[in-house]
C-alpha cells in the first residue's frame, strides 16, 4: 500500500511522518526536518527516521557554507550530493533488510526531474514494499503519473498555525 500525505508548505507532513512511525512502532525512513542556526532557516536536512541521525539535504542559495557539495538546485535551494547519497544508501539498506513501511519525505519537482530521491523512490515500488510519500498539492497529480501511484490512498493535510 503506498499512502501520500499531500499538504502545503508548513502543513504538518514531516511531522506526521514522524508521528506515524513513532506510533507504529515499524519501518523506518528519511524525514526532512528543517535546519536552523541561531534562529536563522538554513534549509533542510535528511534525517533517519530510527535513529536521529542527519546530514545536511538543501541549504538556501544565501545560506551556503563554503565547500558545501552541491549536486542539484530547485528554485532557492542547492542540494548536497553527500546528502542525497546518504539518502540514497539508507534506502537501499532498508530494502535489502525488507524493512516495512518505508516513509520518504518530500517528493517535489527534483524527483519529477529524475533527480533527488526518484531513484531510490523507484526501488523502493519495485520492491513491493508499504511506502508513506509527502507532496504538496500543486505536484501530486504530477507525481502520482510520474511514479504510478494511481492507487495510492491520498491523506490531505490542512495549513497548520506557526
Amino acid at each position: 500500500m503506498v499512502r501520500i500525505i499531500c499538504g502545503g508548505r508548513d502543513a504538518g507532513k514531516t511531522r506526521r511522518i514522524v508521528e506515524w512511525h513513532r506510533l507504529t512502532g515499524c519501518g523506518d525512513g528519511l524525514c526532512m526536518p528543517k535546519a536552523f542556526s541561531a534562529g536563522r532557516f538554513l534549509g533542510y536536512d535528511v534525517m533517519r527516521l530510527s535513529s536521529g541521525e542527519a546530514r545536511p539535504l538543501a541549504r538556501c542559495s544565501a545560506a551556503l557554507p563554503p565547500g558545501f557539495p552541491a549536486a542539484d538546485r530547485v528554485g532557492a535551494y542547492v542540494f548536497s550530493a553527500a546528502g542525497l547519497a546518504y539518502a540514497a544508501g539508507i534506502i537501499d539498506e532498508l530494502i535489502a533488510s525488507g524493512a516495512s513501511p518505508l516513509y520518504l519525505d518530500e517528493v517535489g519537482p527534483l524527483e519529477l526531474g529524475g533527480g533527488g530521491f526518484a531513484p531510490p523512490l523507484r526501488r523502493i515500488l519495485a520492491a513491493g514494499r508499504d511506502l508513506v510519500i509527502t507532496v504538496r498539492p500543486g505536484l501530486l497529480q504530477e507525481v502520482m503519473g510520474e511514479f504510478r501511484l494511481a492507487g495510492a490512498e491520498v491523506v490531505r493535510l490542512r495549513r497548520t498555525a506557526l
